[in-house]
């Protein structure tokens, strides 16, 4: 077996995190309605009305602004802000993450970014995240609740284990992720 760096990933070696005294949580959509609707359903809205906490939600690289203005219409007096930009700038200044199935929750991991995983209802629940990685700073939650405590917890803790969270988020992006380097590239053309 050949590994191959993909491009779309090389901005995790060269991400420096920018640090806040407010704690952003980015929500990054997938591309399927239900499992949208069931992310912004599940956001608890006592962590909206803290003021020390913004929310971003990041849509589906093929979903329509117009799509996106429907669903977050639907969702009432909720106030969100829509994270603009690639996935890369949005995880720079990102605290806890939230998603469902998705590889930006391994991105997320491998960069020492707390990751809420909503799992999913309908279908089958694809699992981003292999079971090789310690829970230490991911968790799966399928309920308000369970999403709130969560979130708690991160803030609570984020600065608990830095290091050896980062230790872990380097293991995760050597182990799930390929550097591109001129010699892999050649290997990859040849």
């Amino acid at each position: 077996v050949i590994t191959a760096p993909a491009f779309r990933f090389s901005y995790l070696w060269g991400l420096k995190k920018k640090n806040d005294k407010r704690i952003n949580i980015l929500v990054a959509l997938p591309v399927i309605e239900q499992d949208i609707n069931r992310i912004l359903n599940l956001i608890p809205l006592s962590t909206l009305n803290k003021k020390n906490i913004k929310i971003y939600i990041k849509p589906h690289p093929t979903m329509t602004k117009l799509a996106l203005t429907r669903l977050l219409n639907n969702k009432g007096k909720i106030s969100y802000n829509i994270a603009i930009g690639g996935i890369d700038k949005n995880l720079a200044k990102t605290d806890i993450l939230i998603s469902t199935s998705s590889i930006v929750c391994l991105e997320a991991l491998s960069l020492g970014i707390s990751v809420v995983n909503i799992k999913r209802q309908i279908g089958m629940d694809y699992h981003a995240i292999p079971k090789e990685i310690p829970k230490t700073f991911w968790k799966n939650c399928s309920n308000e609740k369970e999403v709130l405590e969560t979130i708690n917890y991160f803030i609570k803790n984020r600065f608990e284990g830095l290091k050896k969270r980062m230790k872990i988020a380097n293991r995760i992006r050597k182990n799930y992720f390929e550097p591109i380097n001129k010699n892999k590239i050649l290997k990859l053309l040849n």
